[in-house]
């Protein structure tokens, strides 16, 4: 019996059939990768961090950049650099400390003294608002950067339907002073007003009762509205299995390698770390799902505040 003799045309379609049917295959067997950005307007405004929160899939969480940073970037944090990092990397929270000098102008710093992170000396709160034209910031890495303490107002101004806030009320900061100035900015459905005690939620409820809280995750959310708190779950955030009457949960996290999964998105919608670029903007929302994420995004257009 002869052989069969193939011609190289028969051989090079078989070949090519081959590369096709194994490209489909492993294009048909790749999981749905991590998204990197997501269309969070309607128009020209942000949705609403509510509607952010409320609009996430089962399996995803919204990252929350701690001091406004990441501990990879040599930046001070709470800095006018270090959130316009985090914009133009698509992140879209930050968490950010308000302080205030002693002749009330608000600015971004944590500490109560200036001593370690910037060229300032002394306590915060007893500086007034000419002192902050003359101090200079430092990155966690000890870097002296070329950047004033940034105030309030600018921040605001800066992440106008770019970027969700997280509050932290420093003590030398007046609750009510940083409220109104988030609502003369339109500001107020984007932002998570931090309280560290049932009594101070209460207070900023009374003050703010449309805008969105983090309360003590002891407390359970009591006599809060529950579709504008969030419960802190602090680094227990892995543990959580049963919701309660709130929004959701909001939690800390390490980095992404140390994290448990799928705990922390299983509850935990807002998760707040030192490492956000371990992390995508959105952690475990995929190329499916963002399609329907911005579908209800759309759908919930905010009102504003």
């Amino acid at each position: 019996m002869k052989p069969v003799l193939t011609s190289p045309l028969c051989l090079s379609l078989a070949f090519g059939t081959v590369l096709a049917l194994t490209a489909c295959s492993q294009k048909a067997s790749q999981p749905n990768t991590e998204v990197s950005k997501v269309n969070m307007t309607a128009g020209n405004q942000m949705a609403s961090i509510q509607t952010a929160i409320a609009c996430l899939p089962d399996e995803a969480a919204l990252i929350a950049a701690h001091r406004g940073v990441s501990e990879e970037w040599d930046l001070p944090e709470n800095s006018a650099s270090g959130l316009q990092r985090l914009i133009d990397e698509n992140y879209l929270v930050a968490e950010i400390d308000v302080a205030s000098t002693k002749d009330g102008t608000l600015f971004l710093f944590h500490d109560g003294v200036w001593d370690e992170t910037s060229t300032g000396k002394g306590p915060v709160s007893a500086s007034t608002s000419e002192d902050l034209d003359k101090i200079l910031l430092k990155s966690r890495q000890g870097t002296l950067a070329s950047e004033r303490p940034l105030r309030f107002d600018d921040a605001l101004e800066m992440a106008k339907n770019k970027i969700y806030l997280e509050i932290d009320f420093k003590s030398s900061a007046s609750e009510f002073q940083v409220i109104e100035m988030i609502t003369e900015k339109g500001m107020g459905d984007q932002v998570v007003l931090i309280a560290y005690t049932s009594e101070q939620a209460e207070e900023l409820q009374a003050l703010a009762p449309n805008m969105l809280l983090s309360a003590p995750g002891e407390d359970k959310g009591r006599g809060l509205k529950p579709e504008n708190t969030l419960l802190w779950m602090g680094r227990g955030i892995d543990s959580i299995s049963t919701p309660t009457n709130t929004l959701a949960y909001i939690g800390m996290v390490g980095r992404k390698s140390e994290t448990a999964v799928p705990g922390p998105l299983r509850q935990g919608k807002l998760l707040v770390t030192d490492f956000p670029t371990d992390f995508p903007p959105i952690w475990g929302l995929n190329q499916k799902t963002s399609q329907a994420y911005e579908a209800c995004l759309s759908g919930n257009k905010s009102e504003g505040s």
